[in-house]
């Protein structure tokens, strides 16, 4: 998302620099080619859950690059705007972010170990069919730090 972000205008990058966004889950737009959000809540529980506002570009806290973020499934609604632009914006920033050139698929081998930065990246499952056996098994380890980063909490 770092690279979406410097790929963008000057003009864009000003428009968007400030803006936060709405966030619920299954609540954001989806494009074409994205499934639907499981639905694990009902109606009742979602009019009692509040969305989580986050600033849709985002500076490393180490580096200080800055990189589009907040634009995943639950992105609904930017603070301040009339509905029908946040949800163009929105839909531009995302077809923008998810072009080609800011891709990378990584085709798994024995032994790999994948790591990205949540906070400069976008990242998604490719489906590729169940396991059937010892030899098309997966096993998949997620490492995540305890707790919420005081760094991230206050970008937020």
């Amino acid at each position: 998302m770092a690279a979406a972000y410097d790929n963008l205008d000057e003009a864009a990058k000003r428009r968007i620099d400030g803006l936060r966004v709405a966030h619920k889950y299954g609540r954001g737009k989806r494009r074409k080619d994205e499934p639907a959000a499981n639905p694990i809540i009902n109606d009742d529980q979602d009019s009692r859950v509040p969305p989580v506002w986050h600033p849709l570009v985002m500076p490393h806290p180490v580096t200080g690059r800055k990189a589009l973020y907040a634009l995943g499934h639950g992105a609904y609604a930017i603070e301040g705007m009339a509905d029908a632009e946040a949800e163009a914006l929105l839909d531009e920033l995302k077809d923008h972010a998810l072009e080609e050139r800011h891709i990378y698929r990584h085709k798994y081998t024995a032994g790999d170990l994948v790591v990205w930065d949540t906070l400069q990246t976008m990242h998604a499952a490719t489906p590729i069919g169940v396991a059937t056996g010892k030899a098309d098994s997966r096993l998949l380890w997620r490492i995540s730090v305890r707790g919420r980063p005081a760094v991230h909490a206050e970008a937020a």
